[in-house]
């Protein structure tokens, strides 16, 4: 059975939901960055890569923020990684395309708008993150 296109963050910030997933080509964002932006990007880039794997463990100790992970847990009433086990198998791809001029830093903040999909199924989002551990982890959508 096909999953419907979705935004991978979407995915992650539902889990306890539902399952969704996207198809689409395969890329990296972060080499068009500098700086704060490619750091934002390179998250994407690990989010898309740790969820292609069906890697729960990783997409929430690596990509995602402790608020995102504790909300998770909180809803599904397991911890993050087990909860996410299941819709991140059900994955049939995972892409997200940055472009220039698509990621905005606002201090310890950030957005990216994101394009996931192909096709008809192209869905449009804004991701957020928080810098958090040295690092950017993704904090939601909005």
């Amino acid at each position: 059975m096909r999953v419907p296109p979705f935004a991978p963050c979407a995915l992650v910030a539902a889990a306890a939901l539902g399952v969704a997933g996207c198809t689409s080509t395969n890329g990296s964002s972060a080499g068009d960055f500098t700086g704060a932006e490619k750091e934002v990007a390179t998250t994407i880039d690990h989010l898309q890569s740790d969820i292609r794997a069906g890697d729960a463990d990783k997409v929430c100790s690596r990509d995602l923020s402790k608020r995102l992970v504790d909300t998770i847990t909180r809803k599904a009433s397991k911890s993050c990684a087990s909860a996410l086990d299941k819709p991140l198998k059900d994955v049939s791809d995972a892409n997200l395309d940055v472009g220039k001029g698509a990621i905005a830093i606002n201090g310890n903040r950030a957005t990216a708008r994101v394009i996931s999909g192909s096709g008809s199924d192209k869905r449009r989002d804004t991701l957020t993150f928080v810098r958090e551990g040295g690092g950017w982890k993704l904090d939601g959508l909005g």
